[in-house]
């Protein structure tokens, strides 16, 4: 499915999202909030994988279909495993408890280690988004020799 520029702009503005949820999961870490690094690594790894559907023409709109489309259309690719989507599947779980639960559920260690795995698996989608807008963009057209060089 060919992307269109506005799908190529909403896939680089996910991966920035991307990169300052990583950020800020390091900001609340240091500072002693480990639940909310959790919820951090969730979201950039959400806004990657947004970015990544996006640059394959997919839109969707809730985070089941994300979990969804990520076993559908990324693991297929090959570039992406099983493995892959449960650890995004379990990121929406562990945000869940992280954001609801009323007792810490998470040490400092956890949400270090989750903060590595999400900045491992976005660095993955990046890497796919670049490759796959790259082979959506057109090639220039090649340049013969001009009429006067010819002779």
């Amino acid at each position: 499915m060919p992307v269109d520029e506005k799908a190529k702009q909403a896939a680089a503005a996910h991966l920035k999202r991307a990169q300052d949820f990583l950020n800020l999961g390091q900001l609340v870490l240091a500072n002693g909030y480990n639940q909310a690094a959790v919820a951090q690594g969730y979201f950039a790894v959400h806004h990657a994988v947004a970015a990544a559907l996006y640059s394959m023409g997919k839109r969707p709109r809730s985070h089941a279909e994300f979990q969804e489309l990520f076993e559908k259309s990324l693991v297929p690719t090959g570039k992406f495993s099983e493995e892959d989507a449960s650890t995004f599947e379990d990121f929406l779980e562990q945000r869940k408890k992280s954001d609801y639960s009323s007792v810490e559920l998470h040490d400092a260690p956890y949400a270090m280690r989750a903060l590595e795995v999400a900045g491992e698996l976005v660095l993955r989608l990046e890497s796919f988004v670049r490759e796959m807008l790259e082979e959506a963009s057109p090639e220039p057209d090649a340049v013969g020799p001009s009429e006067e060089a010819k002779g």
